[in-house]
């Protein structure tokens, strides 16, 4: 069972030293890769990796209790990478890939980022997620169990 997430002090102020970006220039998601079955796709977002116009970097990721996920600047893929095939017993891997290009990025990161902050649900059970506002739409990343990091179009309701 999943229980509610909330960032910390550190992570919300990351977020707002990041509203100072002004364009985000490309994004990759981490994925896990089955490496006992390669035909047995499935997805699921261990890392959203956001890059800037000043050559920073913003990580969202799954944090290590399975409860949420943090915000970082600092991340190391392949040390990721080996840890997760070590606990999986090499049956798991790491993949970065580009999603700059997918509709879902395209359109919004072609224009200037407006805001990134934290966003909380009032139901019970949920916990924080990221609101990014770009001039052209909206997004959020937010954490399920079962399938990881999320990104959806966001509607602040």
């Amino acid at each position: 069972m999943s229980t509610t997430y909330f960032f910390s002090p550190e992570e919300l102020s990351l977020l707002q030293e990041t509203n100072k970006q002004k364009t985000v220039t490309a994004v990759f998601y981490h994925l896990w890769v089955n490496l006992v079955q390669p035909d047995n796709q499935f997805i699921f977002i261990d890392t959203v990796e956001l890059h800037f116009e000043n050559h920073q970097k913003l990580f969202f990721k799954i944090n290590e209790e399975d409860t949420g996920f943090s915000i970082v600047t600092d991340y190391d893929f392949e040390k990721e990478q080996q840890q997760l095939a070590e606990q999986f017993n090499g049956t798991l891997s790491l993949k970065r890939v580009d999603v700059s290009a997918a509709p879902l990025w395209v359109e919004n990161i072609k224009t200037p980022l407006l805001a990134i902050k934290a966003e909380r649900e009032d139901t019970p059970m949920t916990g924080d997620y990221v609101s990014i506002t770009f001039e052209g739409g909206a997004l959020e990343i937010d954490y399920d169990q079962e399938s990881g990091l999320t990104v959806a179009v966001f509607e602040d309701i």
